[in-house]
């Protein structure tokens, strides 16, 4: 979050100078001309997003281990299957539940970095 207020003050403060050498020069070379208000609430974003990551991935834990204790205690659980919002055949609540840890699952793989 210190950069991203760096960078707000590094905006406010801009004026004939250099961008940059007003509050933080080591923050400079992050800043343009052309920065908007947007540029720097995604940053903000970004930097509280990195911050939070932690708590994130501990909550994704504790959920995966709670799904996975569901869809085995519930492995014979029969219920109504349903297709495109109507009855279907048969299944059982343990393999709903697995289908939602599977989800969890793909969803913490690391994603490829951009080119």
């Amino acid at each position: 979050m210190k950069l991203a207020v760096v960078c707000l003050s590094i905006l406010v403060q801009q004026s004939g100078a250099d961008a940059g050498t007003a509050a933080d020069p080591a923050a400079a070379g992050y800043v343009h001309r052309g920065a908007t208000s947007q540029d720097v609430s995604d940053t903000a974003l970004i930097l509280l997003l990195k911050q939070a990551q932690p708590l994130i991935e501990a909550d994704l834990a504790r959920c995966e281990n709670a799904l996975g204790a569901l869809s085995e205690r519930h492995k014979h659980s029969v219920m109504l299957g349903r297709t495109l919002l109507q009855p279907g055949p048969p299944t059982t609540f343990g393999l709903k539940a697995a289908g939602w840890l599977g989800a969890v699952r793909r969803g913490r793989e690391p994603r490829p970095s951009p080119p």
